[in-house]
């Protein structure tokens, strides 16, 4: 198969759940390492409320109001200023 970006996978996940897992499965090893700063006790609530997290962004995120390069350069210049 393919390699694909994570932005393919996010726009294919809106249609297609195999595309949200592999975006759950990108993530992780992130996520494991993650938990274990946390109480043994509760790293699995926070293993599935952390999935959770990852699917409901994936599934916000509007990939169609993305800037490009010199409009984002635009918007921090005008941040700092």
């Amino acid at each position: 198969m393919e390699e694909q970006s994570l932005y393919q996978l996010v726009n294919q996940s809106k249609s297609n759940p195999s595309a949200l897992m592999t975006i759950l499965d990108l993530f992780e090893p992130k996520v494991k390492r993650s938990l274990y700063q946390t109480e043994e006790r509760n790293r699995e609530d926070l293993h599935q409320d952390l999935q959770l997290k990852v699917v409901e962004a994936v599934l916000n995120y509007d990939t169609t109001t993305v800037p490009g390069f010199f409009d984002f350069q635009s918007q921090v210049e005008s941040n700092i200023s």
